[in-house]
């Protein structure tokens, strides 16, 4: 803190170096920008197809970065270009050098180490007691399922489809084999219902001339 006071009380420009810094940037974006006179102080920048308005008496301008921050936009520094006026003039008090000169006049006072420090006589703030959780401890942590792998060419289990290496069939594993051909064993059998001839059957009734 005392090294930052220290180098902005010497620097002889009235704004902060770093704001300084940041307009020098945005500077050089202002060479594809392209102005037009509107009414008044009200100007038109044009970017290709992108278009906004600027009021250098308001301190405004649509794209609202210049309200947002009070820091000039591009649009902003090629109106005060036009106008070969100092760009100083527009920017935001706060990010003066004497603003900031003031808020870190009042120095930190200078602390001892940590073996000059009084003894508390109280008891001392103790951490958590760790309880641990049930179950196996977890190494990996659980990834999103937007996140990429570590192994790309490997794909996760969640987009396999498990085979039964006795049946050969995707609806269950080799170890549930015993219990699904038991439940299918228990299981009876429904009776297959035949909706062709039951259709025909109900045609003909249907055709049969009244008693």
């Amino acid at each position: 803190m005392h090294d930052g006071y220290k180098e902005i009380s010497t620097n002889k420009d009235d704004i902060n170096p770093h704001i300084r810094e940041k307009l020098e940037k945005t500077k050089k974006l202002v060479k594809s920008y392209t102005l037009k006179l509107v009414v008044g102080n009200k100007y038109e920048v044009k970017f290709f197809k992108k278009s906004y308005i600027l009021d250098l008496v308001g301190q405004s301008c649509t794209c609202r970065a210049w309200e947002l921050t009070g820091l000039l936009c591009c649009h902003a520094i090629i109106c005060i270009h036009y106008k070969r006026e100092d760009i100083t003039k527009y920017v935001d008090g706060f990010y003066f050098k004497e603003p900031y000169l003031q808020s870190y006049q009042d120095a930190l006072a200078p602390l001892n180490g940590s073996r000059k420090w009084h003894e508390v006589l109280e008891a001392p703030i103790l951490p958590l007691v760790f309880v641990k959780q049930p179950g196996r401890l977890r190494r990996n942590r659980r990834k999103g399922p937007k996140e990429e792998r570590k192994n790309a060419h490997k794909m996760p289990r969640n987009k396999i489809k498990m085979k039964c290496q006795r049946c050969f069939i995707f609806m269950h594993k080799k170890r549930l084999y015993e219990a699904v051909i038991s439940k299918e064993a228990i299981a009876p059998e429904k009776p297959k219902v035949n909706f062709k001839i039951i259709g025909q059957q109900r045609g003909q009734e249907s055709k049969a001339p009244p008693m």
